[in-house]
């Protein structure tokens, strides 16, 4: 999905509700320790993640890969049950100053990050049943999580539609070929980077629709 506010999270979860398992995503562990939010996600099975940064891992090279061993732990607590794991590639909420620092090409959008992707689907394999592309606009601008306890949302539209991967890409990833091929690297960016032309074309239609 793309990314704008904190309400995206309650928007997704609202509109797979009776459609959809439960949405998680990949939370920091440190957020455990956060009153109530912490429990929360701990109780629901959140697959929590301990990541280290390119500088602890240069300064401790023992540290590489545990990404991946932790990503596969966390996700391992939910194989026996049915859920949807929510990502958002850009990484961080959108903003248009956001946008002009990092010189995105696109105009609803930053950049997208394959990795949290392809680490999910290195994670899960075969247990992926499908990808789904959510897109996300507020025609009245992007509110703000008050806003939506306040009843103040009155129009956003979503649209969910499932995508599909190439057979190639999803076993090389499937095989950890993200971080040791840079073919296979390049493949993702070259797929993720078409779903996002398509996805900022789709927001500007979609935010058209509410202007006839």
């Amino acid at each position: 999905s793309n990314h704008q506010s904190w309400v995206d999270t309650s928007i997704v979860q609202y509109i797979s509700r009776d459609r959809l398992p439960l949405t998680r995503f990949f939370t920091k562990f440190e957020l455990i320790y956060i009153p109530i939010v912490g429990q929360t996600f701990y109780f629901l099975d959140f697959p929590m993640m301990r990541r280290h940064s390119k500088q602890a891992v240069t300064k401790n090279p023992a540290l590489a890969g545990k990404d991946i061993i932790e990503a596969k732990r966390a996700c391992a607590l939910l194989k026996d049950k049915p859920f949807t794991l929510l990502n958002y590639l850009e990484g961080t909420r959108f903003t248009p100053k956001k946008r002009n620092t990092q010189q995105s090409p696109y105009t609803h959008l930053l950049k997208p990050r394959a990795g949290g992707l392809a680490l999910a689907i290195n994670a899960l394999g075969d247990e992926i049943d499908g990808i789904l592309d959510m897109t996300i606009v507020y025609p009245d601008g992007v509110p703000t999580y008050g806003e939506l306890w306040q009843g103040k949302i009155k129009r956003l539209g979503v649209d969910v539609r499932h995508i599909e991967i190439p057979d190639e890409l999803f076993a090389s990833l499937q095989d950890g070929g993200y971080e040791n091929d840079s073919a296979t690297k390049e493949q993702m960016f070259a797929w993720v980077e078409h779903l996002w032309r398509q996805k900022d074309e789709r927001i500007t239609s979609m935010l058209a629709e509410f202007e006839e």
